[in-house]
């Protein structure tokens, strides 16, 4: 079930608001986690076991802490590595067995497994609320079904943000849903239904046809057309996704932190990151490189952290040749950012800053996209002229009109341009946005947006959302 399919928008959010707002305040907790696991049956059936299992697992283990006698250390050990090995089961281990038969020539039997959706976020949750517990940023959790919410809260399970439990952990205890938050939430999730249907469906649709040309088709233009319309495409799937989830958190009383931050209009990549998938790099963050930072490693040096942290990003997203590729490509360009070339590259013109972050971005994508290296192999030579096609007809086929409406709006959207210019709009006009007269244009604007949403909905059933894969 995905948030901007009709049995969602219909029937599912609509009986969880209901119900929520009918039942007293105490009960608030124990219903979203019914509706949490009825959200993740519906599209993973006995697969909700698994996400039990974890609650589980890190309810068990940070009780475990408090207890005489045991090693806290050995115990957070064991509790990482029980969460992990979902990971390393159902993500990682056909892929490292078949490598390894490849590489040395052995023929250890394996199977592809089934990627329970959501498997890359849940467990992160789960090890954040472990190492938070085992750091004293919080205390053991003692009801389980608080800790069940916090998991398995059905607005971010599947495809994030990812949540640490020391920023949720008051919310669970004590919340309130007043009309205020309710109604900007609203407003979110409509923002982000329209992002996903008008703008990264749209993309899609392009990208899916261009990937799916041989070499003799694809030519310099296209080529990079694709990685171009793909970058935005998965930003504008991703974020529109977390516009959704945070959106649902404050219909049902949550503030879920923000995980992107208009990152295309950053001029390096390092400050790329610092915007993009907020959530995870700051995981990453909070927790590995800590770890590598503070502890028996501390020995290692800040490049070595980096690489290692982005190359663990790569292979978070994908048990893939080509994303460890794009977390080394990301890792070596921020690490080089952090040295000489940094201080060389906040010399240089704006445009010249920005046109390197397009490019860099552009060009990963292609690593991000690609299926093997076979593809990003015959994608990187047409980017780089030494494509077997030419420039031709096809290229204005695919970049028609429609496309190039849509590039337009997401590029001046990515800018922030749309806010500067209401922002502009309103104090032109004498308006304040607390007036009841910006309150009712407001209404029809966010009515028109639904009505629209709907439209491209009915017309449209090509609806993936892109990291529901991780």
């Amino acid at each position: 079930m995905i948030f901007s399919s009709p049995i969602f928008l219909f029937a599912f959010l609509p009986v969880v608001l209901l119900a929520i707002n009918l039942v007293p305040k105490k009960f608030q907790n124990t219903l979203l986690l019914i509706f949490s696991l009825l959200f993740y049956y519906w599209g993973e059936g006995l697969y909700v076991l698994l996400l039990l299992l974890s609650v589980a697992i890190n309810y068990s283990v940070a009780l475990l802490f408090e207890t005489k006698g045991l090693n806290r250390k050995l115990m957070l050990g064991i509790g990482v590595l029980l969460n992990l090995s979902f990971l390393l089961h159902f993500k990682y281990a056909h892929w490292f067995l078949t490598e390894l038969n490849h590489f040395f020539g052995t023929d250890i039997r394996t199977s592809a497994t089934h990627l329970p959706i959501g498997i890359s976020f849940f467990t992160f949750q789960g090890m954040s609320y472990l190492i938070d517990v085992y750091r004293k940023w919080s205390e053991p959790q003692r009801n389980i079904a608080r800790l069940a919410l916090f998991i398995s809260f059905f607005p971010q399970l599947i495809a994030g943000p990812i949540i640490r439990y020391h920023h949720l952990e008051s919310q669970l205890a004590e919340r309130t849903i007043y009309s205020a938050r309710f109604v900007s939430g609203v407003k979110r999730f409509i923002e982000g239904l329209i992002k996903k249907l008008v703008f990264a469906d749209g993309f899609g649709r392009v990208c899916d046809q261009i990937f799916s040309m041989g070499a003799g088709e694809l030519s310099f233009s296209l080529a990079w057309m694709s990685s171009i319309c793909f970058v935005y495409q998965v930003y504008l799937d991703f974020a529109a996704y977390s516009d959704m989830a945070i959106g649902l958190g404050r219909m049902f009383g949550f503030e879920i932190r923000e995980n992107f931050n208009y990152p295309l209009r950053e001029k390096s990549i390092r400050s790329f990151w610092s915007k993009w998938h907020m959530s995870l790099i700051q995981w990453f963050r909070d927790y590995p490189y800590y770890a590598l930072k503070r502890g028996k490693l501390h020995w290692t040096g800040e490049n070595f952290r980096l690489m290692t942290i982005f190359l663990l990003t790569g292979l978070w997203h994908g048990a893939n040749w080509t994303f460890v590729l794009w977390g080394f490509t990301h890792g070596l360009l921020v690490v080089l950012e952090t040295g000489r070339w940094g201080k060389i590259l906040n010399k240089l013109p704006v445009f010249v800053r920005s046109f390197y972050v397009y490019f860099f971005v552009g060009y990963s994508g292609i690593l991000f996209r690609g299926r093997d290296i076979e593809q990003v192999w015959m994608y990187t030579k047409a980017m780089f002229g030494f494509g077997s096609a030419e420039l031709g007809a096809s290229f204005f086929y695919f970049f028609n009109a429609e496309v190039l409406t849509l590039f337009v709006l997401a590029v001046l959207g990515g800018f922030g341009v749309f806010l500067k210019l209401k922002e502009h709009s309103l104090k032109l006009i004498g308006l304040s946005e607390e007036s009841h007269s910006y309150n009712i244009l407001e209404f029809f604007w966010y009515a028109a947006l639904m009505v629209l949403a709907l439209v491209v909905l009915s017309k449209n059933t090509y609806n993936p959302f892109i990291y529901f894969n991780f």
